[in-house]
């Protein structure tokens, strides 16, 4: 082989590892980076206003991320929860499909999936409760009348298509599991 051929030949090779190399990296690079912030609904609330009628329960307005945060509310014997942004008063979503139970917050977390820092996805762990025991006139919400405890995975306003329900009860790792699920939507709608 001649010399103009041997760096011909090497010449190519060498183009061809670049570029696979470089290509590579891209597709690296490219990926945002995904993390979780998390919302204690412990510690990370306050009151929603100053004072509220008579009989009325004090609505909560929890951090956030984003332009979002985190509002609970109640009637009667149930939580409601729910994401609310801060541009904009009728921009929100609804968290509880169900009525729920936060009036023991100890344990109660909201996760945040962040895409570069931005969020796209809340995920909530709720118990849910057998409703004929209230049409009997009694509480509900006790351990006694738990039907199943899921982790709920809801996107954010652009991410509505992320949207799962995972039984933490059945499902091995289950917040791993909803954790992939809202990742693998995310990506899937950001190649």
């Amino acid at each position: 082989m001649t010399t103009a051929r041997r760096i011909l030949f090497f010449s190519l090779v060498f183009l061809v590892i670049f570029t696979s190399g470089a290509l590579q990296a891209q597709n690296v690079m490219g990926q945002p980076k995904i993390t979780s912030a998390v919302t204690d609904l412990s510690k990370e609330c306050k009151n929603a206003f100053k004072k509220v009628g008579e009989g009325q329960d004090m609505p909560l307005k929890c951090k956030g991320y984003g332009q979002y945060y985190v509002y609970i509310y109640y009637s009667a014997l149930a939580s409601h929860i729910s994401i609310k942004s801060l541009n904009n008063k009728d921009d929100f979503i609804y968290l509880s499909p169900e009525k729920i139970d936060f009036s023991d917050q100890k344990d109660s977390k909201i996760e945040w999936r962040l895409a570069d820092g931005k969020p796209f996805a809340v995920i909530l762990k709720i118990s849910r409760y057998d409703d004929k025991v209230q049409e009997n006139g009694e509480n509900p919400y006790q351990d006694q009348y738990k039907i199943g405890e899921f982790f709920l995975v809801k996107g954010l306003k652009g991410y509505e298509h992320i949207d799962f329900t995972v039984d933490a009860r059945t499902t091995p790792d289950a917040l791993t599991r909803a954790r992939e699920l809202a990742d693998a939507a995310y990506l899937k709608s950001h190649p």
